[in-house]
């Protein structure tokens, strides 16, 4: 039985051989490039080799494979249909309701607690009305302010002041000692431009009582005017300085607002000027008024010492306004 199995493959192995033998001899063949492969290990192997080694043998061409194609992909769903969104009916909003009493809080329909601060602007406004009363210290004297609210940046404020002081000036060689009554009654417009406590103030000054009184004696003789007289002849010196006009202009700067409704008290300043005018009289009362040779011609020389008063005093028509003070806003 393996002697019968050994002359069959004997046989089939020849035919293999002979029949591309036979095709290589043939006009016109070509044969295809054959791939390498594995190497066949056995009879067939030994088969194969022994079937390239003839000559003439030509190995086929194979051709190389197409790969597969890649499985078609799932189709992605459609999309959903777009909904538009429907709008929401939204209920009207009710009006915000205030509740304010001095000293308490701003209430809101909403629950929001505001302090004073917080207050609306209508009421922080509406200043019309409102009273504030304070003192005042100064070059005017001592004296206090009333206030009376106008306007949110606006008020109208009076007052009074009074004050006494002597000065001992020496004027051509005579000392003379003044006593002076300063009387005033201010009526001023402040403004606010920055609807805050900064303020600037115009106004009059009313001078009722203001008067300063001269008086001089000569301790030796002085030349009055043109002439030189002899202390027991001049005696005293005595006159008046008063302002020419009762009613001076003011202007100035400050700071406060008395009737601001944030605080029931407020710090008042004051800084200005006073547009003063004076006029001066003098006199004697020795023995030059008595004695008619000289008379003649004291008339004419007191007139030049009181010049000479007047212009000193000229030298004062800018009358300076420092003052401070507190005042209380009544509501």
């Amino acid at each position: 039985m393996n002697n019968q199995n050994r002359i069959l493959r004997t046989l089939c192995a020849s035919f293999l051989l002979a029949v591309p033998a036979a095709l290589a001899q043939q006009p016109g063949f070509t044969p295809l490039a054959v791939q390498p492969t594995r190497p066949v290990r056995g009879p067939a192997a030994a088969a194969s080799a022994a079937a390239t080694a003839q000559p003439g043998f030509t190995p086929l061409e194979v051709q190389p494979t197409r790969p597969a194609a890649p499985a078609p992909r799932a189709a992605a769903p459609a999309p959903a249909p777009y909904a538009a969104p429907q709008p929401v009916a939204v209920p009207p909003a009710e009006p915000a309701t205030y509740s304010y009493e001095p000293g308490t809080h701003v209430v809101v329909n909403n629950n929001w607690p505001a302090n004073d601060m917080d207050k609306s602007r209508e009421e922080e406004e509406s200043v019309f009305g409102k009273l504030a009363l304070g003192p005042r210290i100064g070059t005017t004297g001592i004296g206090g302010d009333l206030t009376l609210g106008l306007f949110r940046a606006m008020n109208i404020r009076g007052g009074f002041g009074y004050a006494t002081f002597n000065i001992s000036p020496k004027i051509d060689h005579i000392k003379y000692d003044i006593d002076v009554d300063f009387i005033t009654i201010p009526v001023l417009i402040d403004l606010h431009p920055f609807d805050g406590g900064f303020r600037v103030s115009g106004g009059i000054y009313i001078q009722p009582g203001t008067e300063a009184k001269v008086s001089g004696r000569p301790d030796k003789s002085r030349r009055i005017g043109d002439h030189t007289y002899t202390a027991s002849i001049l005696g005293e010196l005595t006159g008046s300085v008063k302002p020419r006009h009762k009613v001076a202009p003011y202007f100035g700067i400050g700071y406060g607002n008395a009737v601001s409704p944030l605080n029931r008290w407020n710090f008042a300043f004051d800084l200005g000027v006073i547009f003063q005018a004076y006029d001066v009289d003098l006199a004697a009362d020795g023995a030059v008024i008595t004695d008619p040779g000289l008379n003649q011609f004291f008339a004419a020389d007191i007139k030049k010492e009181e010049d000479s008063l007047q212009d000193d005093f000229d030298k004062f028509k800018f009358y300076p306004v420092l003052s401070f003070g507190f005042t209380y806003n009544f509501n």
